[in-house]
């Protein structure tokens, strides 16, 4: 949803790929580490995934990849009971305390950028083009799509 977010507050990262190069991996997408050390410097960070293991497990392996500790929040389908959506997204926002109208999603999955956006939720989608790194950049003043 093009935009702006005014005192935007939490970044929600939907995974893969936008962090993980794939749902059992522990190799992350070049620049993660930067990048979240510079987005953790100013807004609160949670993480989902569609998977079969729980948060908390994924959480271990995102520690493991040198990523866990920017996360307040790790949660997964499994948890969830649903695919990553904008019902999972109210209920992070909800249980870190943030209005939805104050969150923005990471992700690098097109379909689900624009279901998400048809929701009102806003997203920055990254790909080839929009790498990670630059989602500080696109983040400051005005955050869109595309």
């Amino acid at each position: 949803m093009p935009g702006e977010v005014r005192d935007l507050r939490l970044l929600v990262f939907d995974l893969v790929p936008a962090l993980l190069l794939e749902p059992s991996s522990r190799h992350v997408v070049a620049g993660a580490h930067d990048t979240l050390a510079a987005l953790f410097a100013r807004y609160r960070l949670a993480a989902v995934g569609d998977a079969e293991e729980s948060g908390h497990r994924l959480r271990e392996r995102l520690r493991q990849a040198g990523i866990g500790d920017f996360f307040e929040s790790v949660g997964t389908s499994a948890d969830f009971g649903s695919l990553i959506g904008p019902a999972v997204i109210r209920r992070v926002a909800s249980t870190v305390g943030v209005s939805v109208t104050r969150v923005a999603v990471v992700t690098g999955r097109p379909e689900l950028a624009a279901n998400l956006a048809a929701d009102g939720v806003h997203v920055v989608l990254i790909d080839g083009t929009r790498p990670l790194r630059e989602v500080p950049d696109r983040l400051t003043g005005r955050l869109t799509e595309g």
